[in-house]
């Protein structure tokens, strides 16, 4: 478990119940609201994971190109560094 991860999730449920209970009739809204906001996270989630996994994958490869040669290496590594933050997470 995450530092601090119980607190923030029952100040989350407090807030959250707070809110419903505020809207009365109109909840449906703010219950549509937390679907297209897990809906956004989920995918952002994924779309870090994968640029993570690619990162991975070419910082590997570039490694092995360079061998053992660090100037190779570390111009390789850094072109990799700054091509993955180039990419827009839609």
């Amino acid at each position: 478990m995450r530092v601090g991860r119980r607190d923030l999730d029952r100040k989350l449920i407090r807030t959250s119940a707070a809110i419903v209970k505020a809207l009365g009739a109109r909840r449906r809204r703010w219950f549509r609201c937390e679907a297209a906001a897990d809906e956004l996270r989920s995918k952002q989630e994924v779309a870090y994971f994968d640029v993570g996994v690619e990162y991975g994958i070419v910082a590997t490869r570039t490694t092995a190109m360079a061998g053992s040669r660090p100037t190779v290496n570390a111009l390789a590594q850094r072109v990799v560094r700054d091509l993955m933050r180039t990419l827009v997470l839609d």
